[in-house]
């Protein structure tokens, strides 16, 4: 994460997007830990199998 920010910095980005499912509880802790906000999304999914 400290190679990402940096490099993030000198493209000149002032923030970092990722997402994990909330159900991945060590990456949830992990990125927590980092100072991570989390922030409230929607997912959808739509299927195109035509069944």
């Amino acid at each position: 994460m400290d190679a990402v920010t940096a490099h993030a910095r000198d493209l000149g980005l002032t923030e970092i997007q990722w997402n994990t499912p909330a159900w991945n509880e060590g990456a949830v802790r992990f990125y927590e830990r980092l100072g991570a906000q989390a922030k409230e999304k929607l997912r959808y999914t739509l299927s195109v199998s035509g069944d």
